[in-house]
């Protein structure tokens, strides 16, 4: 491959390599998850005996497949598109995807055609990997924007295009793995987060916001995703961190105040609906000083917290995690000097510190897809030849072992998850 200019676009996004890149992996994820001899707790049975067609729609191999996939926060995503919301604690599963699923799956078409669980499985299934396919696309678009911002950390002779190419292979064997496929909120999360990471990259540059139409849509986009999952309200870091850089431009203020004003109004709306729904008669929670049933359920029901992980029993989860992040840690430290993502590494930091010490901490193998720092990085080593190049390759390994571990796991109903 070229290594000798800059800017070149030899290496444009090739749509049909990545489809079938994807289809190869997901093949052999299904293969993984076919031969997978139990599952550890069945309890997810209830579920799809209880939604599942008298007469089978499908061959016995693939409902194999299907039922395997219907495990850990799976079952409880699929169970609200279908019933909506029974428990508080269920609100904690994204209230904003599994709603549109659910709105989704009663257009009249879809109605008429009476869905089985097994249909809306593989509706989830589709949806997540062609947003997965479009993602690929923007993360190809937001590496070569932020490596053409940074020319001046690049190593001589490096090739832009090179690396946004190998950005739109990375994400596909990223470590959410199984994750990215099944009813989970990773995938439609991680594409909005990265078209409004684009759209706020696009905007900015030097003292100025050029584009402010753009730079308000990545509020915007941010602010949805933030109701699908809870951690992307880290995002308003952005719009401070933008505060403190254009606090001599007026009109400029007023544009970040506009822009980061919508997650503000988000996190509002997404905790008043649970508290109107439950309060005041719940207690607990309706007293507390942040009025939060998300932070309440995380803390009471899944014993989310400063340090409250650190127990020896969570050793070997611990240890699962520890790659990942020391990846996403690694990143952060190589990239610190670009001056155009400092703000997202301020981010992902953040982000960081709170898996490690008050999370799941096994969970970062699949949260970790909404920040973008540790695929450019992992392509940016990829496009240098020599050892920084084989450490790049070293990653990608292990995240193909891991991932077809993962999926094993997964589908065993065994954690992590």
């Amino acid at each position: 491959m070229k290594h000798n200019q800059l800017n070149t676009g030899y290496y444009s996004y090739n749509f049909t390599q990545v489809f079938l890149f994807l289809i190869l992996i997901r093949a052999v994820q299904f293969l993984v998850v076919y031969f997978t001899p139990f599952q550890f707790d069945t309890s997810s049975s209830i579920l799809i005996d209880k939604y599942k067609s008298i007469e089978p729609r499908y061959p016995q191999f693939i409902i194999t497949i299907l039922n395997n996939l219907v495990s850990w926060d799976s079952v409880y995503i699929l169970k609200l598109s279908i019933e909506e919301i029974a428990f508080e604690h269920e609100w904690v599963f994204g209230p904003l995807w599994w709603r549109l699923m659910s709105t989704f799956l009663k257009l009249p078409l879809l109605k008429h055609i009476k869905l089985d669980i097994y249909d809306i499985l593989i509706i989830f299934i589709v949806i997540n990997n062609l947003l997965l396919l479009a993602t690929s696309k923007i993360i190809y678009k937001l590496t070569y924007t932020v490596c053409n911002r940074n020319l001046k950390h690049l190593p001589k002779g490096f090739n832009i295009s090179v690396c946004a190419f190998y950005s739109s292979f990375v994400l596909i064997i990223q470590p959410s793995g199984i994750f990215s496929t099944v009813a989970y909120t990773e995938t439609p999360v991680q594409f909005l987060c990265f078209l409004a990471l684009y759209f706020y990259s696009i905007s900015k540059f030097r003292v100025n916001i050029q584009n402010k139409l753009f730079y308000f849509l990545s509020g915007s986009l941010f602010s949805i995703a933030f109701g699908i999952r809870s951690n992307s309200l880290l995002y308003g870091i952005l719009y401070l961190y933008d505060i403190t850089v254009y606090y001599k431009h007026p009109l400029d203020i007023i544009v970040i105040l506009t822009t980061g004003s919508q997650l503000f109004f988000a996190l509002i709306y997404f905790n008043y609906v649970p508290y109107k729904t439950y309060c005041p008669e719940r207690g607990e929670w309706c007293n507390s000083f942040t009025r939060s049933l998300v932070t309440y359920a995380q803390s009471h029901y899944w014993n989310n917290g400063f340090l409250n992980y650190f127990t020896l029993g969570n050793l070997p989860l611990f240890i699962i995690a520890l790659p990942q992040l020391y990846i996403i840690f690694i990143s952060i430290w190589n990239l610190r000097k670009w001056d155009s993502i400092k703000s997202i590494l301020l981010v992902s930091t953040i982000y960081l510190f709170l898996q490690f010490t008050s999370m799941h901490v096994q969970i970062v193998n699949r949260v970790s897809t909404f920040i973008p720092i540790h695929l450019i990085y992992v392509s940016y080593l990829l496009s240098i030849p020599g050892e920084n190049s084989k450490s790049g390759k070293k990653i990608i390994r292990w995240w193909v072992v891991w991932i077809l571990v993962q999926t094993a796991l997964f589908s065993a109903f065994l954690p992590p998850a």
